[in-house]
């Protein structure tokens, strides 16, 4: 599937019946509900760059400074660092060129999950695994 980080449309799901895929990766996951995206754009460059994938843990709670997949109402996804602060959730990008998003109450967000896992490709068939560190360690209000 692939998620848009700054363009509202919805990611594409390429409809592979259960147990077929567009691509292998074996490793660990502790979140049987677990999915990938791409990446599609470079707002979180240098630590998430076009065409990277993403693992998304959809069960894990998300915590100020995670980064992570939002929806908003109007069917916008974001791929951002979250910041909760009071009825608001801050929305920054890695990279500079892009602007900080703020969504509010009306926005109706909904948090698919957190991002646990940086696929980077590299050459054709070889990746570069990383693992993101856990930034958030208190409650947004």
């Amino acid at each position: 599937s692939e998620i848009p980080a700054d363009v509202p449309q919805d990611y594409t799901d390429l409809d592979y019946p259960p147990g077929i895929a567009e691509d292998y990766y074996e490793f660990k996951i502790n979140d049987p509900n677990a999915f990938f995206l791409r990446a599609q754009d470079n707002c979180m460059s240098p630590e998430i760059k076009n065409g990277d994938l993403l693992l998304i843990y959809p069960n894990e709670k998300v915590e100020n400074g995670d980064i992570a997949v939002i929806v908003n109402n109007k069917g916008q996804k974001e791929v951002r660092r979250v910041t909760f602060q009071a009825d608001e959730i801050i929305l920054t990008a890695e990279n500079a060129k892009y602007p900080v998003i703020v969504w509010t109450a009306e926005d109706d967000v909904k948090i698919i999950g957190r991002v646990k896992e940086i696929i980077r490709r590299r050459g054709i068939l070889s990746y570069h695994f990383i693992k993101l560190p856990h930034w958030g360690q208190w409650e947004g209000g």
